[in-house]
């Protein structure tokens, strides 16, 4: 056959028809996946913009059903009744899941109550260079410090006279600071009480570790991945990772029980709510420690159907179940109403969730509900069954 033969020319046509049908043919294959994969992108992030405007809608949902619920409280005060909070109210239970209009979305809302747990932003009470009282981790005492009997006073004649008139045989107890309800709060939940120490460290403005539990910039630095103390007031409770010995077990028990609030100031606190708050917080403002939950459970099926509305009638309640009664102070620390409260919302469409917890607080004087915080999530978490509260 010669060189170049019509057959041989034929031959070369076919098998370059065939490279190029072939590179066709896997381009558009490539092209298609590429296209569905496209489409799939764009669809996620259209459902995940849906579910984050469905989650809105059940935010403003909670906002609208705070403000009813405090110009209803507000309408209602008197001389002798003050405006309280608790779960059998409207915003306790918003009934079962929703379908949102044409989405094909189903939207579960729930609001907690922000001030049945304890602020873990509070440890920064009585920080004030100025404050006769201190945290006791470093003095070993809860007084002054001042050696000196403060209700006797020596003259120049050397005679010792009571100023207040009693035989100052005993001292004032000192009032019970927020560092220990913490503590008392760890205890009861068999966590080492002194790992307080580091919390307070973490929030507070100084560089001087508590105790010796304490740590500071000192410490962390000194870390494999260095980093520093914040020294200001905990934003999420998710910063107690970066705090000395607090392991994921550990964060896991406290978060039913504590919160991280905005105080207005340092010297600021945010009392718990003694119509909302568990059994498990309750007993950390116990005067005698431990003090088990499990007896304050009648107190908590009382006021499901009859909250407080005074602190004196829940302490008479408390003192019944508990001889031993509250801690000195526990009137700066306990209150019947809240400020704040978290919207947990669940966006479902099939098996795409989509979640958000947005912190609210309520403005008596401006009569209005703002939010303040929000946080997004991809899945829902299993909504807390409000049938039992916790013990």
């Amino acid at each position: 056959m010669a060189p170049d033969s019509p057959t041989r020319q034929g031959g070369v046509a076919l098998i370059t028809i065939l490279l190029l049908l072939t590179v066709l043919a896997t381009l558009a294959i490539y092209s298609a996946e590429e296209q569905d994969l496209t489409i799939r992108r764009i669809s996620n992030l259209v459902t995940a913009e849906q579910g984050y405007q469905v989650n809105l809608s059940g935010e403003q949902w909670v906002v609208k059903v705070l403000e009813a619920d405090m110009e209803s409280d507000l309408s209602n005060v008197s001389s002798d009744r003050t405006a309280v909070d608790h779960a059998g109210e409207i915003w306790g239970n918003l009934g079962p899941p929703v379908e949102v209009g044409e989405t094909s979305m189903t939207l579960w809302m729930l609001v907690e109550d922000q001030q049945a747990r304890i602020n873990v932003n509070n440890l920064l009470q009585g920080l004030d260079p100025a404050s006769s009282s201190g945290t006791g981790e470093e003095s070993g005492e809860t007084g002054s410090g001042d050696d000196t009997d403060p209700e006797q006073v020596e003259t120049n004649e050397g005679e010792t006279i009571v100023e207040s008139g009693d035989t100052g045989d005993e001292e004032e107890e000192e009032p019970v600071l927020w560092f220990q309800i913490v503590r008392n709060l760890f205890a009861g939940l068999g966590i080492n009480p002194d790992l307080v120490a580091p919390l307070l460290d973490w929030v507070d403005p100084d560089e001087s570790p508590v105790g010796t539990t304490g740590a500071e910039d000192l410490h962390y630095t000194g870390l494999e991945l260095p980093y520093r103390t914040a020294n200001r007031q905990m934003a999420s409770i998710a910063e107690m990772a970066l705090v000395r010995d607090f392991d994921a077990r550990t964060i896991a028990a406290l978060l039913p029980w504590i919160s991280a609030l905005p105080l207005a100031t340092s010297g600021d606190t945010l009392s718990v709510n003694v119509n909302t708050a568990p059994a498990r917080v309750l007993a950390a403002f116990g005067r005698d420690q431990p003090l088990d939950p499990e007896s304050l459970i009648p107190l908590v099926e009382r006021r499901q159907g009859a909250p407080f509305y005074s602190l004196d009638e829940f302490r008479d309640e408390f003192e019944v179940l508990a001889p031993g009664g509250l801690v000195r102070g526990y009137e700066n620390m306990l209150a019947v109403s809240s400020q704040f409260f978290a919207g947990r919302s669940c966006a479902s469409a099939g098996e795409v969730k989509f979640s958000m917890t947005s912190l609210m607080q309520k403005s008596a004087a401006d009569r209005n509900v703002k939010v303040i915080q929000r946080e997004r999530f991809f899945g829902c978490p299993d909504f807390p069954d409000l049938g039992t509260e916790g013990q």
